[in-house]
């Protein structure tokens, strides 16, 4: 469960430091999103 977390203040600092304003979040959080489907199925592949 921690490996969901613990991108969350790396992302938060990519934020702050870039300059970036709080438009990009939801293509932050997509992107999350995205790439924790993408590592479950990958995952699943591996399993198999």
């Amino acid at each position: 469960m921690m490996a969901i977390h613990i991108p969350v203040p790396f992302v938060f600092l990519l934020r702050i430091f870039s300059g970036l304003n709080w438009t990009v979040i939801p293509l932050l959080v997509l992107s999350d999103v995205a790439g924790q489907i993408a590592g479950g199925r990958l995952g699943k592949r591996d399993a198999q």
